[in-house]
């Protein structure tokens, strides 16, 4: 976290401040992909370093955008975002909704590209703990399983697009529906239908008789589970 105070006093507390946040969300930033299997005291040493920070945004601030980005890694503690990408000048496309655990920033990371894709809101009050790409990699080179973790991240988010290309080649109602929901699926692999099932029949182009069918087939194969309108993706 960055601190503008003058005195020795002020920065002794600044102090105790970042370690209270660090103990307030300690449980929910261990919940996450990166710190999966570790002991609690890595991610204690990473967060009283240099290159980490909480950072607050109010309802609609920009977090992220293709001009105005870092190379760093967010984690959600309280609020939510939404990921959303210009279609040029053809609207904004929403791609998914970051909710509390949630993590961002990960394709910024060790590249040369000097742009980001999508934009990243606020939806309203926020806040994100971020981690620079100097930290991680500061601390993949002392903590193998942090680097391990972060590669298991990417092989599963390279599965997660190459299911989504077959989705888009596929011709089957089974291909179409596998295609549609991981187009709104959000971080955690979940998205709610605002449809009715016939509604969404029509946007398909597929009989309401072929989507049931293909939503019992995705079932069956372990590929989501479906509570009401919320669908679930099992292998994301």
């Amino acid at each position: 976290m960055v601190y503008n105070y003058c005195t020795k006093r002020d920065r002794i507390e600044a102090i105790m401040v970042e370690k209270h946040m660090i103990a307030k969300y300690e449980s929910l930033i261990m919940g996450t992909f990166l710190f999966k299997n570790t002991d609690a005291s890595i991610m204690r040493k990473m967060l009283a370093q240099n290159g980490a920070r909480v950072e607050n945004y109010e309802a609609g601030a920009m977090i992220y955008d293709p001009a105005k980005y870092e190379k760093c890694l967010g984690i959600i503690l309280e609020g939510g975002a939404k990921v959303t990408k210009a279609r040029g000048g053809h609207g904004v496309l929403a791609i998914s909704m970051l909710h509390k655990g949630d993590m961002f920033g990960a394709a910024t990371l060790f590249n040369a590209l000097g742009k980001y894709f999508t934009q990243i809101t606020a939806t309203g009050r926020c806040r994100a703990l971020i981690l620079s790409e100097s930290l991680l990699r500061d601390a993949f080179k002392e903590e193998f399983k942090l680097t391990e973790n972060y590669i298991e991240y990417l092989s599963g988010r390279i599965y997660f697009l190459n299911r989504k290309i077959e989705s888009f080649t596929g011709v089957s109602v089974t291909a179409k529906l596998r295609g549609f929901i991981m187009d709104r699926a959000d971080e955690r692999g979940q998205v709610t239908l605002e449809m009715p099932l016939t509604t969404l029949a029509q946007t398909l182009g597929v009989g309401r008789a072929s989507l049931y069918r293909a939503l019992d087939e995705m079932i069956e194969n372990g590929e989501i589970e479906r509570d009401g309108k919320r669908i679930i993706l099992k292998d994301i």
